[in-house]
């Protein structure tokens, strides 16, 4: 015969609690992420709904969950939603912008890197490293596309062993003298891990990349440079990158010898 009224005492003082500064927290959870505040919600309001039923009488802060899973629950979503995709539409350009001008100034060092060594292999040799085609260098340019054909007969550095018969007299700028670790990659060119391009005439060079577009304004470097005139030439500043006119906007990166 006690046990009932121990157990209804204490349920008794269950639901004298106040469920306010839960209830508040709740709401915070909204805030810091949506579901797990409404799963709190609906668990809160099945607790004191049980309270309710054992002692008779409402549970203080009952109303403000109701209020919150009508209010957050539902009501945020139609609210939160739309701003949170105005929000994303506004910042995922400047993110677009951040990662692309990151890339050009990372595409600007590696150039400047590469003319460096490029002037020391000129000292030690007298003449500047060999610049070829894919075409010169591999036997799969058969089973490249139209569009990578064209792209690939643009010249870059000239490298041993791209094939079985490649000329193993053939120098580089990492063998057999280092004059870098290793040839870096453009993180624009169409082929994943592709390097820079290059081409050099009988006393300059020129360095470029395809810039944050992908599709090289340089395809005949002979066109745009020569060591003979003064650098950059008019039809080279015509095929340069300019942030200003857009990020993803035509025009190579590029690098010359002055």
């Amino acid at each position: 015969m006690n046990q009932p009224q121990t157990g209804g005492q204490e349920q008794g003082q269950a639901g004298d609690r106040s469920y306010m500064g839960i209830a508040f927290a709740t709401f915070l959870c909204y805030f810091a992420c949506y579901f797990p505040g409404l799963i709190l919600n609906l668990y809160w309001i099945r607790r004191f709904s049980r309270e309710a039923q054992a002692t008779g009488r409402p549970t203080e802060g009952q109303g403000v969950f109701i209020g919150l899973l009508i209010g957050a629950g539902v009501v945020m979503p139609v609210v939160l939603l739309p701003c949170l995709g105005l929000m994303a539409g506004i910042a995922y350009p400047s993110f677009l912008r951040g990662q692309i001008h990151s890339r050009a100034s990372a595409v600007q060092t590696d150039l400047r890197v590469l003319a460096t060594a490029v002037e020391a292999y000129y000292i030690d040799n007298n003449e500047f490293p060999a610049a070829t085609t894919l075409p010169e260098m591999t036997h799969d340019f058969d089973r490249l596309d139209e569009t990578a054909r064209r792209q690939e007969q643009i010249p870059t550095f000239a490298r041993r062993n791209w094939h079985s018969n490649a000329d193993p007299g053939v120098k580089s700028l990492t063998t057999p003298v280092a004059y870098l670790a290793r040839m870096p990659s453009d993180p624009f060119a169409t082929s994943e891990g592709a390097g820079y391009r290059y081409w050099h005439d009988e006393n300059g060079f020129i360095l470029w990349s395809p810039g944050p577009r992908g599709e090289y304004a340089i395809t005949d470097p002979s066109e745009v440079y020569s060591s003979d005139e003064p650098q950059p030439s008019d039809a080279l500043l015509h095929r340069s990158w300019d942030p200003t006119n857009g990020t993803i906007s035509p025009g190579d990166i590029w690098r010359v010898r002055q």
